[in-house]
């Protein structure tokens, strides 16, 4: 059986770039970071074969890589669903509908698509939240090594379904339409983030106060570009305002 991920996105329109990704939805499609770039998420139900902090500990994880690529925003837990605008999930049974998102009234049903690992409902504009389910029947693990599927790397793909990325034909891309252990974050999800979040991320670079930090830091170098870290790129946003 093919163990596939899935991605819904009510009222969005997918179409493919000329690259390897793909992009869900269209310009009222949008991600609802506040003013200062953050958004929060919060799970609702902790998932069967680990403890609850190391299930935190992976969502952050995951989240993390992804911020490295979307300098400067942050994405934080909180208690308080009500607050939160990511809702994550480790079954479809019991889902709490919150009054400010109606994107879950046609819950995916991972008894009829038993090869569905998960499944993420993307954001349709500011008004709706973003969900995330895992298909708890299955096991997950810590780790690749683990016995299970690796939560880290499911996670990492449909928080990018989140960030309005689509399934990928980029070799060994962590956004690739199957599960596979030997996935990774590649320049495919850089290219996208720049793509379809380049302009907000370089606004939000003129007003978030830790961007402005950052770009005090390196005003000692003005004509230059700061050292890239290998395996991520968060200074694409930055990038021609390190410069008169």
């Amino acid at each position: 059986m093919e163990i596939i991920y899935s991605c819904q996105a009510p009222e969005a329109q997918r179409f493919q770039q000329p690259a390897a990704y793909s992009v869900l939805g269209s310009e009222n499609y949008k991600i609802p970071w506040d003013d200062h770039g953050e958004i929060f998420w919060h799970c609702h139900n902790w998932g069967q074969d680990m403890e609850p902090f190391h299930q935190v500990g992976i969502i952050d994880k995951a989240f993390g890589e992804w911020e490295r690529r979307m300098f400067p925003t942050r994405t934080l837990s909180t208690s308080d669903p009500t607050k939160a605008k990511i809702h994550i999930y480790n079954s479809m049974d019991n889902i709490i509908r919150l009054p400010n998102s109606d994107t879950m009234d046609s819950p995916y049903d991972f008894k009829k698509a038993p090869g569905v690992i998960a499944v993420a409902y993307a954001f349709t504009g500011y008004k709706y939240d973003g969900w995330v389910v895992i298909n708890d029947d299955h096991q997950f693990a810590i780790t690749k090594q683990g016995h299970g599927f690796d939560l880290f790397g499911v996670l990492s793909h449909e928080f990018g379904h989140l960030w309005k990325i689509g399934h990928s034909t980029f070799p060994k891309s962590i956004m690739g339409p199957t599960y596979s252990k030997e996935t990774k974050f590649t320049e495919d999800e850089d290219n996208a983030i720049d793509y379809i979040h380049g302009d907000q991320l370089r606004g939000f670079v003129k007003t978030v106060p830790q961007a402005q930090r950052f770009i005090k830091h390196y005003a000692q170098t003005v004509g230059t570009e700061p050292e890239r870290p290998k395996g991520c790129n968060p200074f694409r946003a930055v990038k021609g305002l390190l410069r008169p």
